[in-house]
């Protein structure tokens, strides 16, 4: 059961900040939240590996880099291929 969470907003490809962020908290939170912006930044791969790693401890919420990446890669409403 989760009961404390860490919110982490428009993270932005910052890995080396956010992989010190959870190692400073991982003792103290159960999850933690990212509330989109994930994409776009410095180390975007990096990050999302990292966050992958925390499997059920990670909860996402898309912001709009990812709205827009999403729209940009899909075959529906591909509006951006344009």
């Amino acid at each position: 059961m989760i009961e404390s969470y860490l919110v982490i907003p428009d993270s932005h490809g910052e890995h080396d900040t956010i992989a010190q962020v959870i190692e400073d908290n991982t003792d103290s939170v159960d999850a933690f939240v990212f509330l989109g912006d994930v994409l776009g930044g410095p180390n975007t791969a990096k990050l999302i590996g990292l966050i992958r790693n925390l499997g059920e401890r990670a909860i996402t919420i898309a912001g709009n880099h990812e709205w827009v990446c999403r729209n940009a890669l899909s075959e529906d409403n591909n509006s951006y291929a344009r």
